[in-house]
């Protein structure tokens, strides 16, 4: 388990603690016949400075789908915080999980979680796999804006982001 014991300031800042990581972790693996570097078990924390810094920032997605996907996750969040957390601020229930389209597997981002407490939003993100060159920046961003998104519409405060990755990895 890797845990990252200091908050990173900025994407920037982020990117570049987990490229250090992957020049010192030797943990390479074969799989679906491509050679991968992994990083197993990753955790990390993106604060509210983090958060604000973030906006504007335009990565552009490494793919059609993972713009669709994501766009569903802003739709799912923008529904969710307007028609149930707005009556419910206390509900443990705003859980977005997606699934590819066109077949029955479970997208890379397992879930991501909305939690309010004290007034203050914190989200919490399990990703099943993630590719560090193609999504790990896309990624964070989309996490910042889900933030950016329920506080616009709740109008109450930015707290954390919680972030599991199980498996990072840059392929070889």
């Amino acid at each position: 388990m890797i845990i990252l014991k200091r908050n990173c300031t900025n994407l920037l800042d982020l990117t570049n603690t987990i490229k250090n990581l992957f020049e010192e972790e030797m943990n390479t693996l074969i799989v679906n016949k491509q050679t991968t570097k992994e990083l197993y078990n990753v955790q990390y924390v993106i604060d509210k400075r983090f958060i604000k810094q973030s906006d504007g920032i335009v990565v552009l997605p490494n793919s059609e789908e993972d713009a669709v996907e994501r766009n569903q996750f802003f739709a799912r969040i923008t529904n969710f915080c307007a028609n149930q957390l707005f009556d419910d601020i206390l509900s443990r229930q705003c859980v977005i999980q997606q699934k590819y389209a066109e077949i029955d597997l479970a997208s890379c981002i397992s879930f991501v979680q909305l939690i309010i407490r004290k007034n203050v939003i914190d989200l919490h993100v399990v990703v099943r796999s993630q590719n560090f060159d193609s999504n790990f920046e896309y990624d964070n961003l989309t996490y910042c804006k889900l933030m950016f998104i329920a506080n616009r519409i709740l109008k109450i405060s930015i707290g954390k982001i919680f972030i599991k990755v199980v498996s990072l990895h840059k392929i070889l």
